[in-house]
């Protein structure tokens, strides 16, 4: 990480290498392919050590469980499936949507999978008894990208919409839908708790924003912990576009030479 050096190819599957993921532990990669497969790999040796077999279509995303224990998986079959990493064997077939499942991702507490679709709907599912619980609706298109903040309070999604939303898990509400373009991925910062999301070749990120009151200056804190009892707002910010959040404080993108061009846009949900 620190060079950027390369320093092993995995080699094994027959098509297009769609995505991949480090168990918590991070001896153990997943890899996620066209050619309707997982495999799992030793981080450390490159080898090969299981191949998961049973999707119809290509698969296009996998998640670890916090604990290590299980490989979530996101198919254009439709189908998300739960997987038993020592074994190999498929524990569980998960069915909501009706169309090609993106991405897939467990909870930080690991109670909870959410999956995101073509049709633009997300489904959240109870990880131990692949009970379906809820639908997140609102996109208008396809959903390619979900994450978990670390305190697994709220979900962000990325759509092909040109929205990044952020959603309440406990009420499956969606609090917040930022129009920008389309977007591609989206992931939490751990030390920070942003989150940030991908368009294009550039990563941006969501905060909160107001006035700091000790010092007087304009501030950002991360999501989980927004300025307290402070009216805030809609204040440009280095060309970017801020919107109101609940609780009176405003939300804001991160500028950048995109953002001077086309500024971001707070749409209704």
């Amino acid at each position: 990480a620190e060079s950027g050096q390369c320093l092993r190819v995995l080699e094994g599957h027959t098509d297009s290498v769609t995505g991949c993921a480090f168990s918590p532990d991070g001896r153990w990669l997943a890899s996620a392919s066209s050619d309707e497969t997982l495999r799992l790999w030793d981080a450390e040796s490159g080898h090969c050590l299981r191949v998961f077999a049973g999707h119809t279509d290509s698969v296009t995303g996998c998640a670890f469980s916090p604990d290590g224990r299980w490989l979530a998986s996101a198919s254009f079959d439709t189908t998300l499936r739960l997987w038993d990493v020592e074994s190999g064997q498929c524990l569980r077939e998960l069915a909501c949507h009706n169309v090609s499942i993106y991405d897939c991702v467990f909870s930080p507490d690991g109670r909870w999978l959410a999956s995101a679709s073509e049709d633009g709907a997300m489904c959240l599912w109870d990880a131990d008894s692949g009970q379906f619980l809820r639908g997140l609706e609102g996109h208008t298109d396809w959903v390619h990208g979900c994450a978990f903040s670390p305190d697994g309070r709220w979900l962000a999604s990325a759509s092909g919409d040109q929205t990044l939303r952020l959603w309440d898990t406990t009420s499956g509400e969606c609090v917040k839908a930022i129009l920008h373009a389309r977007h591609a991925a989206a992931a939490w910062s751990p030390a920070d708790n942003r989150v940030l999301y991908a368009q294009g070749a550039a990563w941006r990120h969501l905060v909160w924003q107001g006035t700091d009151p000790a010092t007087g200056y304009p501030r950002n804190w991360p999501l989980d912990c927004p300025p307290a009892g402070q009216t805030v707002p809609w204040l440009p910010w280095n060309g970017g576009v801020t919107g109101r959040l609940p609780g009176d404080v405003a939300a804001a993108v991160e500028p950048t030479a995109v953002m001077a061009r086309r500024q971001a846009t707070e749409v209704p949900r």
